[in-house]
């Protein structure tokens, strides 16, 4: 048996098929070989931290060598290589994810599910710290919410005098009619949950509850004490629904009705 390159001859213990020179040759030529290195690499580094350390000084030596730094400066160069970077980033791909990372580096204090929230916020002229501020609040409600949901807290009761809010026969009319005209209990509105059919009707009386002249601070309380920012984000739902879905819009003025 022979190398498959070179036809030299391999011993009888040999199971590649390649003679010593060129073994390494047909390893590389491998399609997973760059991915099994890569793989090695890093779980060398995860687990060795000698091993990263070293890497570490040696990159550190590398970078204070004269002789390096000119070499790396002349491949630069004479490689144009800013502007293969300059074509690689204008690829919208490569914008979207470097936005991703930018929003991830100054958003890091916001949870990701809010964060949606925060940025209508800012668009509609609130400041950044009061933005923050709702926006910790409104996640601070739904872990309590969720402590309660495990049982870790004991729910606090709404006094049985003002279950919506302030007593006004107008505003309970309509908490009735969002029940009824989306099939939904009462109870179920006044919920966390987020289920589908619940926050559309949730959404829904919201923007009814506007439409009737109630205070934006009032209208989380008519939906279970929600908090501002909620309210708001609600209010841009049902807008956008208004104009999207004639048939959340018929449901809207069954409720007004």
């Amino acid at each position: 048996m022979g190398c498959a390159t070179c036809g030299k001859d391999l011993s009888r213990a040999n199971v590649s098929g390649y003679c010593q020179s060129h073994v390494w040759q047909a390893t590389r030529a491998l399609p997973d070989f760059k991915e099994r290195i890569r793989t090695g690499i890093k779980r060398k580094i995860a687990t060795d931290p000698i091993y990263k350390d070293g890497l570490r000084k040696r990159a550190i030596a590398l970078g204070q060598d004269p002789v390096i730094n000119e070499k790396r400066t002349r491949h630069f160069v004479e490689g144009r290589i800013w502007e293969i970077g300059a074509k690689a980033a204008a690829t919208p791909e490569a914008r979207a994810k470097a936005g991703r990372s930018i929003s991830d580096t100054k958003l890091a204090w916001c949870p990701q599910h809010l964060r949606e929230q925060y940025r209508f916020l800012i668009r509609n002229h609130y400041g950044r710290d009061e933005a923050r501020r709702l926006i910790l609040e409104q996640d601070a409600k739904e872990r309590q919410r969720l402590r309660i949901r495990m049982g870790a807290e004991q729910p606090q009761r709404i006094p049985s005098s003002e279950p919506f809010g302030p007593p006004c026969t107008a505003e309970l009319k309509l908490v009735m009619n969002a029940a009824r005209t989306f099939h939904v209990p009462v109870e179920e509105i006044l919920s966390p949950s987020r289920e589908r059919p619940v926050v559309r009707a949730r959404q829904a009386l919201m923007l009814a509850l506007k439409k009737h002249g109630v205070p934006m601070r009032e209208i989380g309380r008519y939906v279970g004490s929600r908090d501002r920012t909620t309210v708001i984000y609600g209010l841009r739902q049902a807008e956008s629904l208004l104009l999207q879905d004639e048939s959340f819009a018929d449901r809207l003025r069954s409720i007004a009705a």
